[in-house]
């Protein structure tokens, strides 16, 4: 369970820094979103699991 609390917690963090860099790149698409989206997830599953083990 605090597995899955880690990779929420950087999830939002890393959501928060790419939306912030979308709106200030002025990079609104919806296509934009999809891969700000993606890459969040991406990079905070293999952020816990770095600095988990």
């Amino acid at each position: 369970m605090e597995v899955f609390i880690m990779i929420l917690f950087a999830f939002l963090i890393m959501m928060a820094i790419s939306s912030f860099l979308n709106i200030m790149l002025k990079t609104t698409k919806k296509k934009d979103w999809l891969i700000s989206f993606l890459l969040s997830a991406f990079l905070s599953i293999v952020l816990v699991m770095f600095l988990g083990s």
